[in-house]
């Protein structure tokens, strides 16, 4: 009798025993739960260089875009003719036709496709210019025509037949009394734009024109 409660007694330890040690083992299987927490932490940190990438890649697209495209006009090479009531007028200033603050898909149009073209990064609102073979045209970053300026006698510019090599004395004539005049220059101001005729005192005839926005 007391032989089978000896065996029945050691029975009963080696399932306790055996109980115990499943216990363990799940308690060593709970690990891993915190080995997938521990991956959160990288998976935020990859998450975190992604953004970083397209932080960078909208910046690198928004630098991009500071460059000012080259504009295709509707034909490449239109006539270029100024029409009389195209002409300088102090109630309507412009040269070539063209007024500042024009859009400059409404300038590319009518002027055609430029030689080349650049940005004056110097300037405090810069501006890119189109250059042509006798004329050059810039627009701010609004796309809105800042100045026009001619380059040479080949060219009309819509003053009434004053052009670069007219005299001094043929530009007062045509064009009125200046709003400033000097030695070097003829300025005429008007309609918030300044038209400018640099001129050599010594040959007496008008060296460079532009008109541009005050």
């Amino acid at each position: 009798m007391i032989h089978q409660s000896r065996f029945t007694l050691a029975i009963l330890t080696s399932i306790v025993i055996t109980i115990l040690a499943g216990c363990g083992n799940t308690g060593e299987s709970a690990k891993p739960v915190s080995t997938q927490e521990q991956t959160v932490q990288p998976e935020y940190s990859d998450s975190s260089s992604s953004a970083s990438r397209q932080s960078t890649s909208r910046t690198f697209i928004s630098s991009q875009s500071n460059n000012e495209p080259f504009v295709d006009p509707k034909v490449d090479n239109p006539p270029l003719h100024v029409n009389e009531q195209d002409e300088f007028t102090p109630a309507k200033p412009a040269l070539l036709g063209l007024q500042p603050g024009m859009d400059i898909l409404e300038v590319m149009d009518k002027l055609g496709k430029a030689k080349s073209f650049f940005k004056m990064e110097e300037t405090r609102n810069p501006v890119t210019v189109y250059e042509y073979a006798d004329f050059s045209v810039g627009f701010n970053g609004n796309r809105k025509l800042e100045f026009v300026e001619i380059k040479n006698d080949k060219i009309n510019p819509g003053l009434h037949g004053v052009k670069i090599g007219s005299s001094t004395k043929d530009a007062v004539n045509t064009l009125g009394l200046p709003s400033t005049k000097t030695s070097y220059v003829l300025a005429y101001e008007s309609g918030g734009t300044i038209l400018r005729l640099d001129v050599d005192p010594k040959l007496d005839q008008v060296l460079s024109i532009k008109l541009f926005k005050e």
